[in-house]
């Protein structure tokens, strides 16, 4: 929908008058909960529950944010660490200790 233009005419002189119209989309989600929940909500009417469920996914949006954001100090940590078990230790053979626990398993 665009603006809506009128047109007032006073002694030859013209307005016009634009009126602009905002539109705010706003999702709908919706939850369910068990009878006893629900009863309960209902006892508290004073609550915004709207208000609530909003604020929780909020939180959980920013929870969930900060545990994706990766701190290079630990990254750094994480690779001495693997570098460190990835050394070779004389006298190991991998493939030969894979060979000794597959014929174990015969």
């Amino acid at each position: 929908m665009g603006p809506v233009l009128l047109s007032h005419t006073h002694h030859r002189i013209t307005y016009i008058t634009v009126d602009c119209i905002i539109l705010i989309m706003v999702e709908v989600v919706s939850a369910r909960v068990d009878e006893d929940t629900r009863r309960r909500m209902r006892r508290l009417r004073h609550v915004n529950w709207s208000e609530v469920v909003r604020a929780a996914i909020k939180e959980k949006i920013r929870e969930e944010e900060r545990r994706r954001e990766v701190d290079p100090a630990d990254v750094e940590e994480a690779l001495t660490l693997m570098d460190r078990v990835r050394r070779p230790r004389p006298g190991f053979d991998g493939a030969e200790e894979i060979r000794k626990w597959r014929d174990l398993r015969r």
